[in-house]
């Protein structure tokens, strides 16, 4: 137990040193790789964020990964990152992506789509409140995004734009 609570001189240079390494280098690649290196628009997206972050942490805290090797799988994983999402826009290759699903319309709640999101009502409830929805009238659609997310789209019905559900499982 005591163990749990000691940490040397060198453990805090290590993790110190480690951490600016470590953090300039993914500055560094983030910045070749682009904007969308942090994005959260699709699941993969998700994904590598996290995984991002595990490999950042677990080469902070130990001594395996080195550096170089927690740099190289960082640039690996946008690397492919960036071959998917080029292979989704140019090629129509969608099978790394979930399918956004309206799960509820016109102030209705489309029970069978919520259903299939694997949400509650009560979770979309909590979403509306969030989204400062005083009245289910004013609910034009909520869609479950790809990411898991929740997208409340609301105003009076001549405001409505149906295109803003395009690409979106009704």
């Amino acid at each position: 137990m005591e163990s749990w609570f000691s940490i040397d001189v060198a453990q805090v240079s290590g993790i110190l040193l480690t951490t600016l390494l470590v953090y300039a280098g993914l500055i560094l690649v983030v910045r070749l790789n682009g904007l969308r290196s942090f994005a959260k628009i699709s699941g993969h997206d998700f994904a590598v964020t996290v995984a991002i972050g595990s490999i950042l942490a677990t080469s902070v805290l130990s001594k395996e990964p080195s550096i170089l090797q927690a740099l190289l799988a960082i640039a690996a994983l946008l690397l492919w990152k960036t071959i998917i999402s080029y292979a989704r826009t140019h090629l129509n290759f969608s099978i790394f992506d979930n399918e956004p699903r309206v799960v509820m319309l016109d102030g209705e709640i489309l029970y069978d789509a919520l259903k299939r999101t694997n949400f509650t009502e009560d979770d979309l409830y909590a979403k509306l409140r969030e989204s400062n929805v005083l009245n289910l009238e004013q609910v034009r659609a909520v869609v479950v995004e790809s990411t898991g997310d929740f997208s409340v789209l609301h105003g009076g019905r001549d405001e409505y734009d149906e295109t803003m559900l395009k690409g979106v499982r009704t």
